[in-house]
């Protein structure tokens, strides 16, 4: 039974690469990038979601998402995550309660889901910061 078990939960990997261009007028002003920091350009490091990418049961691909930003309860915290597909709509979100959580959340893709997701991580001082990376092929590559 064990045997059976490993094989069904059995991790391959999946190609993720940064190469995502996330840009246009409101990079900068509406939402931030590591290219486009606006006026949060000492916060890169904070506020930059962070993605990993690995392969799960099903044909799937799990993502998770981290903010390397302290929750500070309600004075200055990571107020959610989300996930969204190719064309910008929404794959999944995790709210999280800053007295208790950390800005970490696991996602799971659509089974076979090729091309592009963008991590969002929302802060209640510092806005709403991007990251792109592009599901591919067998094979991870880091995101950058």
């Amino acid at each position: 039974m064990l045997g059976a078990l490993a094989a069904v939960t059995r991790v391959l990997p999946v190609a993720a690469q940064s190469v995502v261009m996330i840009g246009g007028p409101m990079a900068g002003s509406v939402f931030f990038t590591r290219d486009d920091p606006g006026l949060w350009a000492s916060e890169i490091d904070r506020h930059l979601p962070e993605i990993k990418t690995e392969a799960a049961p099903g044909s799937t691909t799990s993502v998770s998402i981290r903010t390397p930003h302290p929750m500070d309860g309600f004075k200055h915290y990571i107020l959610k995550h989300k996930l969204l597909d190719a064309r910008f709509r929404l794959l999944s979100q995790k709210t999280f309660n800053p007295e208790r959580d950390q800005p970490f959340s696991r996602h799971v893709l659509p089974a076979g889901y090729r091309g592009p997701v963008y991590a969002v991580s929302i802060c209640n001082l510092h806005d709403t910061w991007i990251e792109g990376v592009m599901i591919e092929g067998d094979g991870l590559s880091p995101a950058r």
